[in-house]
């Protein structure tokens, strides 16, 4: 294992990936922020980048939908990460959006996450979203995006994907 590796387990597979092997589409969120972004921002991306990397690695088993998938990331600020509310509220989302059971253990990230760890956002100054939501482009983001505006009338999320 490398100082910055992913590590992805299902059942009895496991993966290991090189962080920075991920494509994380720095360029593209380079360009859809006015201001650097810190390492707290930059964990974020990290984390989604992981999730959608291990959603697309293992398939669903044929006999049924839920898979049982652990990760452990490299993140620059593990304590923020392994806080209680924090931790339930990423399990959560993450169950929600794939009808999975998961588990996410994190590791101090060893020097910078990104290639590009400062990035810069081209949205309209003043465009504050009401939410973020996970969007792939499959019909069950597409749900869970529509469930969103019914719960939340008049206000606009900011839909992000991972190419």
């Amino acid at each position: 294992m490398t100082k910055n590796t992913v590590i992805i387990e299902c059942g009895a597979e496991r993966r290991e990936c090189p962080l920075d092997a991920l494509k994380i589409g720095s360029e593209k969120i380079q360009r859809a922020f006015k201001t650097p972004m810190d390492g707290l921002e930059v964990d974020l991306l990290t984390v989604i980048c992981c999730a959608a990397f291990a959603d697309r690695e293992f398939l669903r088993p044929k006999d049924e939908w839920a898979r049982d998938l652990i990760l452990t990331i490299p993140v620059s600020e593990p304590p923020i990460w392994e806080d209680a509310k924090v931790s339930e509220a990423l399990l959560q989302c993450l169950c929600f959006a794939t009808g999975d059971s998961w588990q996410i253990q994190f590791r101090k990230l060893i020097g910078p996450s990104l290639p590009h760890p400062t990035l810069v956002s081209n949205l309209p100054s003043g465009i504050k979203p009401a939410g973020i939501i996970l969007y792939s482009g499959g019909v069950d983001s597409a749900a869970t995006l529509f469930q969103w505006l019914q719960e939340n009338p008049g206000k606009e999320p900011l839909p992000i994907g991972i190419d």
